[in-house]
């Protein structure tokens, strides 16, 4: 990789660190500084970087962030949670998800009306996952009810493990439409990514937690060697499953789920959330510096009506109807139903799109995706602090109205 590219990150990550105390409360969030660092120094701007030579690279990067947020996100599922079909994060993943997709199809299909059904349907997965990095400042901020922030925090953890299978069909059902005499060899490439990545993460996360505990109740293994061999772990089954031909993120995924069994102590999570954060950053920058200059020849209006249609309707609508039931609030529909901001997954999955470009109409859907997930990481990092702030002073005052009221005029 070239030292250019590795010295622009490092400063980056520096210089943002030096002042992120003090920018906690701006619009100025970490995934916003770096995407628009990497847009900076690209060809289209500065031309200080070029990514011509570098692509495969910056696109493997890219794809091992997402692998190990997935790891990550496996190992903090609350399966407890999401059996009671009433919690609020069984009815976001469980109804609102589907729903999203579908809304995602049907504005895909209005707005880009020469895709198809199948590609629509794809553009409408690739944007679907949302991601709370874009959103901090309202998921962290203690004084907003904690089973939202909690909400958000498990449906961004689980939606992008969820689009993964569906996306590949798509992608394959998108591909046999428009090359039907390659039906077969599509179709045998869509099975082994969906089963084989899913059997290698089981086998990886199995034997991989099975040892860990052995070596540790013998004492033969140090805690710090534990944070970092479960970094190789999750390293072990994207690369397995590359190698077999499965799907990478599927694996990690998977390995994720079935190591939890065998991790308790939440320091080498921790140790994950770390990695995983930074990886996530220099997937932002990738962003900037790679996607944003691809997509900007092929944006239009078309593109700019579809991300703001991504980020209002085919977001809000799935929330309300999913959380038609709950005695939530319309204020506190209103904010789940904001913040669905898009983020490293849906940077991720647009790339697996520009590398099987055996789609027609791939640089439009490309162009919409990336379209979406700027806008959402200038619109949702602007107003996380000022919506964070403004819900949790109603829901003091709302609080405090209620005491009052019960006290009665004893009180007074």
């Amino acid at each position: 990789m070239d030292a250019g590219l590795l010295v622009a990150i490092a400063l980056g990550t520096i210089v943002f660190g030096l002042g992120s105390a003090r920018l906690r409360s701006t619009p100025l969030t970490a995934p916003f500084v770096f995407a628009l660092l990497g847009f900076l120094v690209s060809d289209s701007v500065l031309g200080l970087l070029s990514v011509e030579s570098e692509a495969k690279s910056l696109h493997t990067v890219a794809e091992f962030a997402l692998g190990l947020i997935l790891f990550t996100d496996a190992m903090h599922i609350n399966l407890a949670t999401l059996r009671r079909s009433h919690s609020l994060e069984a009815r976001l993943l469980m109804i609102g998800f589907p729903l999203s997709i579908l809304v995602g199809t049907a504005a895909a299909s209005l707005v880009f009306p020469d895709l198809g059904l199948w590609n629509a349907a794809v553009l409408a997965t690739i944007v679907a996952p949302t991601d709370a990095a874009l959103s901090q400042s309202f998921v962290l901020n203690k004084r907003v009810p904690s089973h939202l922030r909690q909400a958000l925090n498990v449906e961004s953890g689980l939606n992008d493990g969820l689009c993964l299978p569906l996306l590949f069909v798509l992608l394959c059902m998108a591909r046999v439409d428009a090359h039907p005499s390659m039906a077969t060899e599509w179709t045998v490439f869509t099975v082994k990514q969906v089963l084989l990545g899913p059997a290698v993460g089981i086998s990886v996360g199995l034997g991989g937690g099975w040892l860990f505990a052995r070596a540790r109740s013998r004492g033969w293994m140090a805690e710090a060697h534990q944070r970092l061999s479960l970094v190789a772990l999750a390293l072990l089954a994207f690369g397995l499953a590359m190698v077999i031909g499965g799907n990478a993120f599927l694996a990690t995924f998977c390995a994720g789920l079935t190591i939890k069994r065998f991790v308790r102590a939440p320091s080498p999570a921790g140790f994950l959330e770390t990695e995983s954060l930074l990886l996530s950053l220099v997937t932002f920058f990738v962003f900037g510096l790679s996607l944003m200059p691809r997509a900007l020849p092929h944006i239009g209006w078309a593109s700019l009506l579809f991300a703001v249609l991504a980020l209002t309707v085919m977001r809000a609508l799935p929330v309300a109807l999913a959380l038609a039931t709950r005695s939530l609030g319309w204020d506190g529909v209103a904010v789940l139903a904001w913040f669905g901001p898009r983020g490293v997954a849906s940077i991720v999955f647009a790339l697996i799109l520009l590398i099987g470009q055996s789609l027609d109409g791939v640089e439009v859907m490309f162009a919409a995706a990336t379209v979406t997930i700027a806008l959402s990481i200038v619109a949702h990092g602007a107003t996380a602090n000022p919506i964070a702030g403004w819900f949790a002073k109603r829901h003091s005052h709302s609080v405090e109205t209620g005491a009052r009221s019960r006290a009665g005029p004893a009180d007074s």
